[in-house]
């Protein structure tokens, strides 16, 4: 009976270590191809976007939570730049963002073709 105990034991031991070891691996891994997001789609203009005209607007009514705090820092072109470039900001405007509900569609579709535009300081 003992021997089964200690097999169990061993067994559920092995199965945490490679199960971390899995995890680790996935989340090591650094790709280093270009992300590309669903392009958007619907009536809202998401040609003509520009940082200055577009998305300044958007991102002033988010710097009370974006500001120095929240993860990610909206209120200069070098820290939004920064957080398309590494995905954060993409993230939170996408439909299952964080942030997606406080925007309309329109500014979520309009971030995210900047960003697959991209993201220039226009």
């Amino acid at each position: 009976m003992k021997t089964i105990m200690k097999n169990k034991r061993y067994l559920s031991f092995l199965m945490v270590i490679v199960f971390a070891s899995i995890i680790s691996l996935l989340v090591s891994c650094e790709k280093d191809e270009t992300i590309t997001y669903p392009t958007p789609v619907g009536g809202c203009d998401t040609t003509n976007v520009s940082y200055a005209n577009t998305l300044q607007p958007i991102f002033a009514r988010c710097t009370s939570c974006h500001g120095s705090s929240g993860g990610v820092t909206l209120t200069d072109y070098n820290s939004v730049k920064s957080a398309a470039d590494n995905g954060k900001l993409a993230n939170g405007v996408s439909p299952t963002g964080t942030m997606y509900s406080l925007l309309s569609s329109c500014e979520s579709q309009q971030i995210l073709a900047w960003i697959n535009q991209g993201a220039k300081n226009n």
